[in-house]
């Protein structure tokens, strides 16, 4: 059994698309906890009420305005199966479409498979409960969202992996331009991103930035025949 937090806000017609791709698609044994639907918080906030609130090991976490769209029925298992892998494993995230990132369309054009990375992108994604807690636990502001929690996990030494096998539809930026007003995502974008460099390289270390931004894609199956590391090898 996995425990399911929806994050949202200001957002009831996205969140009632997420909703009924959750029906269409999700395992009949989940429990889940939309954060939340009749309070106004930010996402870290969400975030945060959704761990509290939910028991399993791992947990799937998915925003407002995603929708799932895998008609693959083993996607779940899919998605888990990395953390089975390799117990250093935090976080499993789908490929999220229609976000107009660069780094998004890189990862969309690799061979079908789950790659070790070093970011990850919080859209829809599996966790470890216990890890996703240490990685936004200190976190202030809902514009670190993809930074922050990555170079946590990678200066503690946990892993992330992308699965390029699993996509989601994003219709990116609606959450903040309904928050923060505006019409056109990718000017939000680059304006967030200016401010995002800015207190992010005020608080980390330069060593780690440039290796989160590296956004490394390192086939995980090539990357466990090889490897010990404490782990099942795999070939």
């Amino acid at each position: 059994m996995i425990d399911v937090i929806v994050t949202t806000r200001s957002n009831p017609v996205w969140l009632a698309r997420c909703k009924a791709s959750l029906r269409n698609y999700l395992p009949p044994d989940c429990t889940i906890h939309v954060e939340s639907e009749y309070e106004e918080r930010s996402w870290i906030e969400n975030i945060r009420a959704g761990i509290q609130n939910s028991k399993s090991e791992l947990v799937f976490v998915i925003q407002d305005d995603a929708l799932l769209m895998s008609s693959r029925p083993t996607w779940m298992q899919e998605l888990e199966q990395p953390f089975l892998d390799d117990k250093f494993v935090a976080v499993s995230c789908m490929t999220a479409t229609q976000v107009g990132y660069p780094h998004q369309s890189v990862r969309m054009s690799m061979p079908p498979g789950a790659y070790y990375t070093s970011m990850f992108i919080p859209i829809a994604f599996m966790a470890r409960r216990a890890a996703l807690w240490y990685a936004i636990e200190d976190m202030q502001d809902d514009l670190l969202g993809d930074h922050e929690p990555s170079l946590r996990l990678l200066m503690a030494g946990w892993k992330i992996v992308m699965n390029t096998h699993l996509p989601c539809y994003h219709e990116g930026m609606q959450t903040n331009l309904q928050v923060y007003g505006g019409d056109d995502p990718k000017a939000f974008m680059d304006t967030a991103k200016a401010d995002v460099i800015k207190r992010i390289t005020a608080k980390y270390p330069m060593l780690w930035i440039q290796r989160m931004e590296a956004m490394e894609m390192v086939p995980m199956q090539n990357y466990l025949a090889v490897h010990a590391d404490g782990v099942e090898v795999r070939v």
